[in-house]
């Protein structure tokens, strides 16, 4: 009986969490004007990471795109320019700031998820 009751305790949760945690978005759909990249779980809350509808395709380099990247959740404030190199997948970073204050690009691969990186290579460079 004790391993019914522990078997049904876990399934509840399988079904209740996505009403805890509130339904996460499909990647590339619009959420308050923005485009959804991912969502970073932590600590019981979660970190959405977004980007802006328009990328800008650089003139001088075609395969070149530049978005702004956004999170906001309970330990990220993040904002950046990303530049994507659509022909090797390679990208920089300018302009980045957590909580309002800079952050040096050599810190910014440890406070955006490697993730953020693919979704948006995956829909941006189309």
């Amino acid at each position: 009986m004790k391993k019914i009751v522990l078997a049904l305790t876990i399934l509840s949760c399988f079904y209740f969490l996505p009403y805890v945690y509130g339904a996460e978005p499909k990647v590339g759909s619009s959420v308050d004007g923005d485009i959804f990249l991912y969502r970073e779980f932590v600590e019981g809350y979660w970190n959405d990471w977004m980007s802006n509808p328009q990328a800008i395709k650089s003139k001088q380099l075609p395969s070149q795109v530049q978005i702004t990247v956004k999170s906001e959740g309970k330990t990220k404030g993040f904002k950046g320019e990303l530049i994507l190199n659509c022909k090797n997948g390679k990208y920089d970073w300018k302009n980045t700031e957590n909580f309002s204050e800079p952050v040096p690009r050599k810190d910014v691969d440890g406070i955006v998820p490697n993730t953020v990186i693919k979704n948006s290579i995956k829909l941006f460079c189309k």
